[in-house]
């Protein structure tokens, strides 16, 4: 029986997100009488609060505006994104900070540990040095027209919209600064190799398996647990890896169809693969826009990545963000237009580090 890639990679966050915000929505919309008059209530609040009078029709039930659209932007999540499924954040309190790097040789080498009669227990060398992060402030604002506001049956609706596009457009700056750290080579120092036979070799699938097993094998380890996550491009998995006929021969099921990224997972023992399949525009303003991958080295790296992030724990890389961020902000502004207009801005300081770059391995090169 055939099997099919999944077109998008769910994850529980996306999903959290996707419920609750269809939720809103749906208190929005008004969808009893209960929720009809404390919508009207919260409605005419608002008018009042913006001076607007009475709006056309309903708005939101009785929520601090404030706090919705806050909790829009934490809980925000486009599955297409996978940068920081492969660079988790890590919550700290200062702008700037050190954190310590264990000397990876004292972790593998020891004295002699037998005790004589009457003698001291040899002592342990425990060196260790110190990295830093320095967060960097981003952020986008949006504006809504009150007159908008006060034409829409739901204005609340334009709320979210508003700070809905500003994290959107924050995901897609992280997602390229994440993807260009994971596709740069020089960041796996040792841990890289090309592949030994193209993997889109057609009547072979070139040395995929052995490819991938030295990857694995070549990954260190640390105390805290970790995921081990496969990332490539979506032209690399499609043309390389979902039809590579060493991949499909593993499974009888499959020896018709096409792998999954759960099956290929499996077989090597790794928790998930994650395919780079988000767009972006790389025209210049006002010129015709150029649609390409932000995923599209020609590579497939295998990455421990933390299932608890903290200051300790030893993975390829984090995303180091401020407790509490993002941070979203809503301000009027009279003087624009016939009544004003609401501005509203999310801002989040954060900076992407590789932690240790062999704790994972990069596979140059796969493709003809």
């Amino acid at each position: 029986m055939s099997q099919q890639i999944v077109a998008v990679q769910r994850t529980e966050k996306g999903l959290r997100y996707e419920k609750f915000i269809d939720n809103v929505r749906n208190l929005l919309d008004g969808k009893d009488e209960v929720q009809q008059r404390k919508a009207v209530a919260a409605h005419e609040t608002l008018a009042k609060a913006l001076g607007l009078g009475r709006f056309k029709a309903i708005t939101p039930a009785a929520v601090h505006v404030d706090t919705l659209l806050s909790t829009f932007s934490v809980m925000y999540a486009n599955d297409e994104y996978i940068g920081e499924r492969l660079m988790p954040v890590v919550p700290v309190d200062k702008r700037s900070n050190k954190f310590a790097v264990y000397n990876k040789r004292d972790r593998f080498a020891a004295p002699d540990d037998e005790i004589g009669m009457r003698s001291s227990p040899n002592e342990l060398d425990a060196g260790r040095t110190t990295d830093n992060y320095s967060v960097k402030d981003y952020g986008f604002m949006n504006y809504l027209d009150l007159e908008v506001m006060a034409n829409e049956d739901a204005p609340l609706n334009e709320m979210i919209d508003l700070v809905e596009s500003i994290n959107e457009a924050i995901a897609l700056k992280r997602e390229i600064r994440i993807a260009a750290f994971v596709q740069t080579v020089g960041n796996y120092g040792a841990n890289n190799a090309n592949a030994v036979t193209k993997w889109d070799t057609a009547t072979t699938g070139g040395t995929i398996i052995s490819d991938l097993l030295a990857a694995d094998a070549g990954l260190f380890n640390g105390s805290s647990p970790t995921a081990k996550i496969g990332v490539t491009t979506l032209d690399n998995w499609n043309k390389c890896v979902t039809n590579n006929p060493q991949i499909r021969g593993l499974y009888t099921a499959i020896k018709e169809g096409l792998a999954t990224t759960k099956a290929v997972a499996n077989y090597f023992g790794w928790d998930d693969i994650l395919i780079g399949r988000a767009r972006t525009d790389t025209g210049n303003s006002g010129q015709a826009a150029t649609y390409g991958r932000i995923w599209a080295t020609d590579f497939f790296a295998l990455l421990r990545v933390a299932k608890r992030p903290t200051l300790r724990s030893l993975q390829f890389g984090s995303t180091f963000r401020m407790n509490g961020d993002p941070l979203t902000t809503e301000w009027t502004d009279p003087k624009i237009g016939k009544r004003g207009g609401v501005y509203a801005k999310v801002a989040v300081s954060e900076d992407h580090k590789i932690v240790a770059g062999d704790a994972a391995w990069f596979v140059n090169d796969v493709q003809t």
